[in-house]
């Protein structure tokens, strides 16, 4: 037979053989579309992802492309891709579910950057303190790779430190440790006694410096936790200082507070000598009306009845009362009003005026109702404690109407 002949039948049997391939592969993939299978796998029996990348999609799980293949349930809400481990799926493909596996595995080692440190021989050091930037999917734990730098020892040090992650994967870094000895501590200049009156302020640091021969940052501190600068009296305060290395110099000296005139008394001031005097008479478990006693008897016996001030503020009168020691009802009432108050025994002032008289004394309410409180010095020796108003008006009635106030200016009183 010629050449060009056979050549030609060739061809055509070549010809008929990808026709009839091609047929049974389409047959093929007729059939699988419509869930026939000819013992051919559609789905990965397993698929195996690295913690921490993104989520696989449908077709990485598929032999070949089923346009109606998908997942039985959204694998988003059973899946975590940032911890490994086994996590059970199911794909319907054609007229089956099938069964698969994803493991999300972590074989990638934690990373990190190596951080050089400067520590003194009084200090301590963990390894987390030598490394930063530190990533990975999982959780990582920090220790040293080997012998931790020995920080008795003066001079540099290299540090390894091993970072591992919860599957096992460790990365090894290296750090360098500088050991200072630094038994020097720092220096406090210009502490001098200082003064100030009641109810001013200090400007404890001014004038006072501290140096030290390593820390350039080392702050001066000021302990005045005992310091009432509303209390006449002397205070010590101690100035201090710490280094990096844990050296510590103290400097103590005194704070006078000095008592203020007249003009200078704030109310705080005020309040401030009034709250002495009561941590002076006054104990715990006392009820009210001993403390009320108690308030009388030390204005009663601390302040003389001399003189007739100007009758101005309370503060004023107070002042007399707390720092003076002496004065008339306006400073009696005055004084026993600032100490019923600071104590939280409500009261309220009252006065008797007239043309040819004016007395000022107090009122209290210690549950039982208002009664008068009147801690004047009375020629006859009569005291004004805790008296009812029958007990005042007789009184009054019998001493020249010493105490006939305008009863509509005031609530009732027992």
């Amino acid at each position: 037979m010629p050449a060009k002949r056979r050549k030609a039948q060739r061809s055509v049997r070549r010809r008929a053989a990808h026709t009839l391939l091609g047929c049974c592969a389409a047959a093929c993939l007729s059939f699988a579309a419509a869930g026939v299978v000819f013992n051919l796998p559609m789905v990965l029996p397993a698929l195996t992802v690295e913690a921490g990348s993104a989520l696989p999609a449908l077709p990485d799980f598929l032999y070949w492309h089923f346009r109606t293949a998908a997942f039985t349930a959204d694998p988003a809400l059973t899946v975590d891709m940032a911890t490994p481990g086994e996590y059970p799926l199911a794909i319907h493909a054609g007229l089956r579910d099938y069964d698969t596996l994803l493991r999300v595995v972590d074989t990638t080692p934690p990373q990190g950057d190596a951080k050089n440190a400067r520590r003194y021989t009084t200090q301590t050091l963990a390894p987390e303190e030598l490394v930063e930037n530190i990533t990975d999917v999982t959780a990582v734990a920090v220790a040293w790779a080997g012998p931790a730098p020995d920080l008795r020892v003066p001079g540099h040090q290299r540090a390894g430190i091993t970072l591992t992650d919860t599957s096992g994967n460790a990365t090894v870094l290296t750090a360098e440790v500088e050991v200072v000895l630094d038994d020097v501590p720092p220096v406090i200049s210009g502490v001098q006694e200082l003064a100030v009156k009641a109810g001013g302020s200090v400007q404890y640091r001014q004038g006072v410096t501290v140096t030290d021969n390593d820390d350039p940052d080392v702050k001066l501190q000021v302990d005045n936790t005992g310091v009432n600068l509303n209390l006449e009296g002397d205070y010590s305060i101690v100035y201090f200082a710490e280094d990096a290395a844990g050296n510590r110099t103290e400097v103590p000296t005194v704070l006078h507070v000095l008592r203020p005139t007249l003009e200078e008394a704030t109310e705080e001031v005020v309040n401030a000598e009034a709250d002495a005097v009561l941590a002076a008479i006054l104990r715990d478990g006392m009820s009210q009306y001993e403390q009320a006693q108690a308030i009388f008897d030390w204005v009663y016996g601390s302040i003389a009845n001399i003189g007739e001030p100007p009758k101005t503020t309370w503060v004023e009168g107070a002042y007399r009362g707390l720092f003076d020691h002496k004065g008339d009802c306006w400073v009696y009432a005055m004084t026993s009003k600032v100490l019923l108050t600071r104590a939280g025994i409500p009261n309220m002032d009252i006065k008797m005026e007239n043309p040819r008289r004016l007395h000022y004394w107090n009122l209290i309410d210690i549950g039982e109702g208002w009664h008068h409180f009147d801690a004047n010095h009375w020629y006859t020796g009569w005291k004004g404690f805790y008296k009812t108003d029958a007990e005042v008006a007789g009184y009054s009635r019998t001493h020249g109407n010493s105490h006939d106030y305008i009863r509509e200016d005031y609530p009732p009183i027992v």
